[in-house]
């Protein structure tokens, strides 16, 4: 994939909303991003221009919500991971809403997109709350989903 244009040394990642790059690439950059802590400064930076735009933000926070606030929190962004939880929150409950009570396979789907969001939410209540010192005592903030990005960020996790 080729995101630079005229020979530019920095990246356009803007171009990764094209149609025919926004499928298989987007998702790619937000999640791989994510996991490079060198990369974290270019993920927040197209985090901020495509929020600028509507029907972008509407896009990130439907199908990526859990990412955006896991790099907030990353980049200790409190209150902008407070708003895309409770976006998050709202996108499951419209979702679930949506589905027949039959549908048993899509409801454990939806299950596991509520899990992530239930631990970032609890992780980013005993972070605020200042209960840092206690964590080691809360097992059931686990992070299956993110462990090395929370470790990374949050070394003092690791001192107990």
């Amino acid at each position: 994939m080729e995101i630079m244009d005229d020979g530019s040394e920095e990246p356009q990642y803007q171009k990764l909303w094209q149609p025919e790059r926004q499928d298989p690439y987007l998702s790619l950059f937000i999640r791989g991003a994510l996991k490079v802590t060198t990369h974290h400064t270019s993920l927040m930076e197209f985090i901020q221009a495509s929020f600028e735009d509507p029907i972008k933000r509407e896009v990130l926070l439907k199908e990526f919500g859990t990412y955006l606030a896991t790099a907030a929190i990353v980049n200790s962004d409190w209150d902008r991971a407070c708003f895309i939880l409770g976006q998050c929150y709202r996108n499951f409950r419209k979702r679930w809403s949506a589905l027949h009570p039959l549908a048993v396979w899509a409801r454990h789907l939806e299950v596991r997109q509520l899990q992530k969001i239930i631990e970032l939410d609890e992780f980013l209540n005993v972070i605020v709350e200042g209960k840092c010192k206690d964590f080691p005592r809360y097992p059931f903030l686990c992070f299956t989903w993110f462990p090395e990005i929370i470790l990374l960020s949050f070394p003092f996790l690791l001192s107990q």
